[in-house]
């Protein structure tokens, strides 16, 4: 009976070591696989680490370069504005001598530039107002500046304004525009005595010309004038290769029959042949 007992004990001895080899084992493995998933989890950090601060690295030299960029467009800009207000004549010595003829003389190019900033401060002075900025052409950003000369002379208002741009170290003429001027070869008639002629027979004869002023069939301002004599008023404006001319005939005196005023309003377009074409007419209390 003990040989049995013994037996039985020593069975359930290597029972029990067969569990514990068999325990062990599953706690290696266990073991081992959480250090496998930790080293996965681990690289995966690290990829992910890695991944983001080269986009971040990416992003902060993306705006870097746009500071560094606005940076120098608003240097550029800042450069434009400055010289175009040192270019600003002192009050005391601001002088208007602009007419219509001046003004036609001077050549413009948006590609390659029209007359020299330098010529025209040397022959006209310097400008009253001025401002700066940054243009973009054909992808390029290129400085330019405006200029202005007004004038205010027995309540008439005028003014040249002119656009340069800078080609290489020079700025150059790329458009240009006026109000008002005065031209010798347009004369006014402003004698208390003068006659007024107009009838609304002469009125309705007059022929108007397309806007484009490429017909030539209106009525021109020479043959009007030379019917019907100088204008009271006239307006001169023009920008770049537009000119544009507006006149106006007033009677001296009240008709007799209404005691009413009686005028003539005519515009005309100035075309490449030099001839000031009629495209807009109106009249008031006209007989």
């Amino acid at each position: 009976m003990k040989k049995d007992d013994e037996s039985f004990e020593e069975i359930f001895s290597d029972i029990s070591k067969e569990e514990k080899k068999s325990k062990n084992k599953r706690t290696a493995f266990i073991v081992i696989g959480s250090l496998v998933y930790g080293a996965l989890i681990l690289t995966a950090v690290v990829f992910s680490f890695l991944h983001s601060h080269k986009h971040s690295t990416s992003r902060k030299t993306s705006s870097t370069q746009e500071i560094v960029s606005s940076t120098s467009s608003d240097s550029e800009q800042n450069e434009a504005e400055i010289f175009a207000r040192k270019l600003i004549s002192d009050e005391k010595e601001y002088q208007f001598s602009w007419e219509v003829q001046d003004f036609d003389g001077l050549r413009f190019d948006k590609n390659l530039g029209g007359t020299s900033l330098d010529a025209i401060i040397s022959r006209y002075g310097r400008p009253d107002s001025g401002e700066g900025w940054i243009a973009l052409n054909y992808g390029k950003e290129t400085p330019q500046i405006r200029l202005r000369w007004h004038s205010i002379e027995r309540y008439k208002y005028a003014y040249v304004s002119l656009v340069f741009e800078k080609f290489k170290d020079e700025y150059k003429l790329i458009s240009k525009e006026y109000y008002n001027l005065n031209s010798s070869k347009l004369p006014i008639d402003t004698e208390a005595s003068r006659v007024f002629t107009w009838t609304q027979a002469a009125f309705d004869s007059l022929l108007l010309e397309n806007k484009e002023g490429n017909s030539q069939t209106g009525s021109t301002y020479e043959e009007i004038i030379s019917l019907y004599g100088p204008p009271q008023n006239q307006n001169l404006s023009a920008e770049d290769y537009i000119s544009n001319l507006k006149v106006s005939y007033v009677s001296p005196k009240p008709d007799e029959s209404n005691m009413k005023l009686r005028q003539v309003d005519l515009e005309f377009i100035k075309i490449d042949s030099g001839n000031w074409y009629l495209v807009k007419k109106d009249s008031v209390n006209l007989n």
